[in-house]
């Protein structure tokens, strides 16, 4: 076997390079500080009251610098510079009474009360929901902040045929990747992608409202005052308002030019058809080198006998490579010189004849 080892890939801030998103953000600025982007996030939050009342007190009292944790290495935990206008990230929150949506407790514990925990997910989401269409028809918000009660959390996230709770989520928030993408650092489902039931409630809840246009970010209301088992409050800061940043539209770093020239990213993932009988294609997600793009929806797939993995044949494949790298040229202007490919099953070899990459011209 043989060995390499990779650099890491130098970052591009506001004023400089630096490898550590962390450190790069914090003493050069976001990457698109001299540009068009988000100084003011209007936020709303939805929730229980209480749930609501911890997570606006966080987000005021985040605005000021909060220390890093104590460790031999501590270029690994940071103190978080604070969200405002003349620190890193050179912008604020905003929010008035208006954008905060309380939900009913008895409503909320009617809900609660079902027995059949898929009918429970759903009144869960639709009370979310609704207060996220009210948002979305009278407000202008940027992100919408749906706080999670942990005295129920064990309830929302305990699987299906197990309501005791014991497959809730872990408690520890990970850190967030090297590229923005959409994660949050005290969303559950960010931090074990197996979990069947996490998924199915945050996914349920951000599949219904992709029709309003306005990104959502989950918040359990501990985050104010995290437990042993979490990360330290600098950290979970630094998670929470990158991530909030990025789904305003911000852009806190790239990736330098020397490491990407026009890249396509392309993630294709498969999901089921409402009435389950059909695995539909790939949804593929394209991205630039900085982390911009959209969602492109393809065509049926087919489950392997082999490997009982979700595939396509080698025209879906051919069609949804093509649309993307379209996508792709179309926003950027210029066709990609790598095109990066990840999939959520293995690749068989019809998946693997890039016919629509060899048209675009684009290098192996």
């Amino acid at each position: 076997m043989t060995s390499h080892f990779l650099a890491e890939p130098e970052l591009v801030f506001a004023s400089s390079l630096h490898i550590c998103p962390k450190a790069g953000i914090k003493n050069f600025g976001v990457y698109d500080l001299d540009q068009l982007r988000p100084d003011t996030i209007k936020v709303a939050v939805v929730g229980l009251a209480e749930s609501v009342d911890k997570v606006v007190e966080w987000l005021d009292r985040s605005t000021i610098a909060l220390g890093g944790k104590q460790s031999n290495q501590p270029n690994l935990f940071p103190s978080f510079p604070g969200f405002n206008l003349d620190t890193s990230f050179s912008s604020k929150v905003k929010y008035d009474e208006s954008y905060i949506r309380r939900i009913s407790n008895r409503v909320f514990n009617e809900a609660l009360a079902e027995t059949d925990h898929n009918m429970l997910l759903d009144k869960l989401v639709s009370l979310y929901l609704a207060e996220i269409e009210f948002i979305a028809k009278n407000k202008k918000a940027d992100v919408i902040l749906c706080a999670l009660p942990e005295k129920h959390i064990q309830v929302i996230l305990s699987s299906a045929g197990n309501d005791d709770g014991s497959d809730s989520a872990p408690e520890s928030e990970q850190e967030p990747p090297a590229a923005p993408v959409d994660s949050s650092a005290d969303e559950p489902d960010d931090e074990e992608e197996d979990d069947e039931v996490d998924k199915n409630f945050r996914h349920l809840l951000k599949a219904r409202a992709m029709q309003y246009g306005i990104p959502l970010q989950l918040v359990r209301d501990r985050i104010g005052k995290p437990t042993r088992e979490m990360q330290d409050p600098a950290t979970i800061a630094w998670n929470f308002f990158t991530a909030l940043y990025y789904k305003a539209g911000g852009t806190p770093w790239a990736l330098g030019r020397k490491y990407a020239k026009p890249v396509c990213f392309a993630g294709i993932s498969f999901y089921k058809s409402l009435d389950g009988k059909e695995v539909q294609t790939s949804v593929a997600q394209i991205f630039d080198e900085i982390g911009k793009g959209v969602i492109l929806r393809g065509t049926p797939a087919q489950i392997d006998k082999d490997d009982r993995q979700p595939h396509l044949d080698e025209t879906a494949a051919y069609q949804l490579l093509l649309n993307s790298l379209t996508e792709y040229r179309q926003a950027m202007g210029t066709s990609p010189s790598r095109l990066v490919i990840h999939k959520t099953s293995n690749f068989k070899p019809a998946e693997m004849r890039l016919r629509a990459a060899a048209e675009f011209r684009i290098d192996n």
